[in-house]
Order: structure tokens, then sequence, then C-alpha cells
């Protein structure tokens, strides 16, 4: 899924991208991540899944993504503890 970020947001190399107009590549790797998260673990079906913090694998397992990405958006959702 972020690899199809960088698609999405133009940066192939088939494609000249302005290293100006879409920030730096820590930036944009920012962005690709954000796209990745949002699209496959989307605000309101982790929340509405969630129990409680321990439950980053089984909902890793559900939302097919790794562990750590899942406890990653339990920070970013507020969940953590």
């Amino acid at each position: 899924m972020h690899e199809l970020g960088h698609i999405a947001f133009g940066d192939v190399e088939a494609v000249e991208v302005d290293e100006e107009s879409v920030g730096t590549r820590a930036e944009r790797e920012s962005i690709y991540d954000r796209f990745s998260a949002e699209s496959l673990m989307p605000p309101s079906m982790v929340r509405r899944a969630w129990r409680s913090p321990g439950d980053a694998g089984e909902l890793a397992g559900r939302f097919e993504v790794p562990v750590w990405a899942m406890e990653r958006r339990f920070v970013e959702l507020g969940l953590q503890g």
C-alpha cells in the first residue's frame, strides 16, 4: 500500500517531480505512510475493533498489517492506553 502512495502522488521514475513542490524525501515518505495507514486501517474501523492496547496482534492480523503498524496506529488515534 505504501508503494501505491508513491504512484498516487506521482512519485515514480517515469514522472518528473518538482522536488520543491512536494517537499523533502522524508516529507513525501511521511505522506505515503499516512496514505497507507488511512487506506488499510481507517480510524472508524480501528476504533470500532479496538478493546485494549493488547489487541495490536489480533487487529494486525484482521487488518493484514504488521503489528508495529497497528501499534503506531493506536498511538496516532490516541488508543495506546
